[in-house]
């Protein structure tokens, strides 16, 4: 009995010492950039702490850093706020893999206003094709409002 046992944690020793060695060979490998991600951790906290009080403005500040995002999402950000609406859906194409920047952007930035599939308000880009029964509710730029049934 004493001798299966060892045989059986010898063999798990084998398998952590296998993990071990295929982890080690991953990392030397891939290298993943760690020291760059601390650098830059770092670096913004320093920065932070040094210029405390813009960061505290910053954060008390109303849609302080929008000016980072697309142009077709502020625009769509501005429509939002001018016609208060709580909810939304934007067309097909801004949903695209092509455009997948602009529809996270504004699910992040929008938020609390929520992407309903139901919503009767629609955001569209300004090339898109009318469709039928939509009316146009307001264009700013790049994007325009449009009311469906």
């Amino acid at each position: 009995m004493k001798r299966k046992e060892k045989i059986h944690s010898g063999g798990w020793n084998r398998r952590k010492l296998g993990m071990a060695i295929f982890l080690a060979v991953f990392v030397m490998l891939y290298r993943p950039p760690i020291g760059k991600s601390i650098e830059n951790l770092l670096r913004s906290t320093f920065h932070a702490i040094r210029d405390f009080r813009s960061f505290y403005m910053n954060l008390e500040t109303p849609n302080s850093g929008e000016q980072v995002l697309p142009l077709a999402v502020r625009e769509m950000l501005a429509l939002l706020r001018a016609h208060g609406l709580a909810s939304y859906r934007v067309s097909e194409r801004i949903m695209t893999a092509e455009e997948t920047l602009i529809y996270q952007r504004i699910v992040e930035s929008a938020w609390p206003r929520r992407i309903d599939p139901k919503s009767r308000h629609e955001f569209r880009f300004v090339s898109e094709p009318a469709t039928s029964g939509c009316a146009e509710i307001e264009r700013k730029g790049e994007v325009a409002l449009v009311l469906c049934p």
